[in-house]
């Protein structure tokens, strides 16, 4: 079975050798009589990675992937099982703790990847124990050394903003950014821009999104223009389009230079980037803490996230044309 090397503890430990697989490999054992190999996989090189076992013949039975596409190559190669068969016979447990589709009503989760012409299913959404996306977080001491309280709406959030940028409560001169964004704004912005998409009803929101990109969605365009309006007014870090790396992001917010940002839930909490940690270490008592401005369109999340797939062994004659 496949799993994501994600390198987060420095190499201290094997993302496929460790207390929790060797766990996970004696209670399958134990219990459904199965000897269970983890193979791992870089969780920033998946498509290459898997791709690369696939053609060598060295993919593990069962892979995952964020990759829709490349799980489609596979199909159209013969290279993945077709689970519609199995399900009801051998996966009714996973059928069961998927529920029902979070976007089609009456439907099974496990269905949701079925060809709508012959049923096939080549790829099934995995389980998601947590359904969080993202969150803002903001400076609380600056905030508390210009007096002002936590932001609650996005009118507020704004004012902080220009507080920081015209008040420069942490002494950083003309290194300061008000608020942090790399070349990934689609990531970084999100929560601003979705907040102007229209209220739309499901259908509709499945109509204009094109791979969770909202471009086409009525409204989107006036959240691009705030953002361009911020951008001018100098709130928004204003190399973002050099900024192609999130290491160099998270750099920046531990150096004691940026106001706020809008990513991952819990990053600031994470302990492979440790950037509250660092950042106290840099700027003693400095901490960013989370804000809830009460913005619209805060479930615009795809629930399904990593699909899981059943691997055929690609024979000579596939490797030619395998994805890269």
């Amino acid at each position: 079975m496949e799993i994501f090397d994600r390198g987060t503890d420095g190499g201290r430990s094997l993302a496929y050798d460790n207390a929790w697989t060797n766990w996970i490999k004696e209670k399958v054992r134990k219990d459904l009589n199965i000897d269970l190999t983890f193979v791992p996989v870089g969780r920033w090189s998946e498509t290459g990675d898997i791709v690369n076992l696939m053609v060598s013949e060295g993919a593990p039975d069962l892979c995952y992937t964020y990759a829709g596409d490349m799980v489609a190559s596979f199909r159209d190669q013969g290279g993945v099982l077709n689970l519609a068969p199995f399900i009801d016979t051998y996966l009714p447990d996973l059928k069961a703790l998927l529920g029902e589709d979070p976007v089609f009503t009456g439907k099974d989760f496990i269905y949701r990847n079925a060809d709508p012409v012959t049923g096939h299913i080549y790829s099934i959404p995995s389980y998601r124990v947590a359904l969080a996306q993202r969150n803002i977080f903001i400076r609380k001491d600056w905030l508390d050394a210009l007096g002002m309280a936590v932001p609650t709406n996005i009118n507020e959030f704004y004012n902080a903003l220009v507080a920081f940028r015209d008040r420069d409560p942490g002494r950083v001169g003309n290194r300061i950014v008000p608020l942090a964004v790399n070349d990934d704004i689609r990531w970084g912005l999100a929560n601003f821009m979705n907040h102007y998409i229209d209220n739309l009803n499901d259908r509709d929101r499945w109509v204009y999104s094109v791979a969770e990109r909202n471009l086409l969605m009525p409204g989107y365009k006036e959240g691009v223009r705030a953002m361009n309006k911020w951008y001018n007014e100098k709130l928004i870090y204003q190399d973002f389009p050099l900024m192609t790396t999130a290491d160099d992001l998270y750099n920046l917010m531990k150096n004691g230079v940026v106001g706020a940002f809008c990513q991952n839930w819990d990053l600031p909490y994470r302990q492979d980037y440790k950037i509250n940690e660092e950042l106290a270490v840099n700027v003693p008592g400095a901490e960013f803490v989370p804000v809830y401005l009460n913005l619209n369109n805060l479930d615009m999340m795809d629930k399904v996230g990593l699909q899981i797939f059943y691997s055929f062994i690609l024979t000579e004659s596939h490797r030619g044309s395998a994805v890269s």
